[in-house]
This record gives C-alpha cells, structure tokens and sequence, in this order.
C-alpha cells in the first residue's frame, strides 16, 4: 500500500490480504464496529481505529464487504421468506395467517394500494371579505360570504365576481 500526494489509499495488485479478509469476516459477524473488526483481524489495539478507516477506504474492500454482506443479507431473506409462509400455512391464529399472506403480497408488489389523506390546511385568496374564496389542499373550492358561512361544496368551482 502506498499514499499518493492527494493523501488517497492505493494499492497495486488490488488483491485481498489474508488480514483485510479476517477483518471483513470480523466486521460482519459484529455488526459493523469497524475497531473490533480491526482488533480481531490482527491490527495493534493503539492503532486499530485508524487501520480500520484506512482498511475500509481500500475500493477492493468496499467491494468485497458489499459482495459478502449481499451473500448474508440474502441467505437471511430465504429463512425468513420460510417463516413468514410457514405462518400463513400452519399458524392457529386467524390475524397472524391474514398478516403473514398480506406481508408476503406486499413483497411481490401485490399489496392494496394506500389511501393517503389530506389535511384540513386551507389557503386564502387576498379579495374583499364578500368574495373571499379559498382552495383547500386537496384541490376543493370554498367560499366564504361575508358572515363566514361556505357556500360552495367539493368539486364546485369558484370565480369572483366579473371575471
């Protein structure tokens, strides 16, 4: 490993060290503490925070934690892609079959679509008070006479006076 003159990490053969593999191993297996990944590969403990960064900043590790943490990561989704059918199948409780088949419909997009709901917010249009209008967020007209009252309900559509 060398150090350019812009300070960045290289190395020549791009190649794993039997070091930078026990740390990666190590950085998995803890859950991401980068000095006790450090410390368990074999690093000094009076330099083991620094090996760390300087470790982790290689392209080459990137790239093979990325790979091995993808490995984990999907060899975990097929024990619980496992559980959560056994669930639907075999559960004796009614919600808990409902909620697993729901939650396996919604990993394969096939979920309901969610209905998000407007606020109350309501934003005023600057005419005098016997023509005041205003647009709710949801896109409804309202107007408002001058005693306060709405005289105009969803879908309808407002325009003062002589336009």
């Amino acid at each position: 490993m060398t150090r350019t003159s812009n300070k960045q990490l290289t190395i020549s053969d791009n190649k794993l060290t039997k070091r930078q593999l026990a740390f990666i191993d190590a950085l998995i297996s803890n859950g991401g503490n980068l000095e006790l990944a450090a410390l368990k590969a074999g690093y000094a403990r009076s330099s083991a925070r620094n090996a760390a960064y300087v470790t982790m900043r290689l392209s080459h590790v990137q790239a093979e934690f990325r790979t091995r943490l993808i490995q984990k990561l999907g060899a975990a989704a097929a024990g619980s892609i496992n559980t959560i059918s056994d669930l639907q199948a075999t559960a004796q409780s009614e919600p808990v079959r409902l909620a697993a088949a729901k939650d396996i419909l919604d990993r394969f997009g096939l979920s309901a679509e969610k209905q998000q709901q407007t606020g109350g917010i309501t934003i005023n249009i600057g005419l005098s008070r016997e023509q005041s209008a205003s647009k709710t967020i949801d896109g409804t007209a309202q107007a408002i006479d001058d005693q306060g009252i709405i005289s105009a309900g969803l879908g309808d559509t407002l325009s003062p006076e002589g336009e």
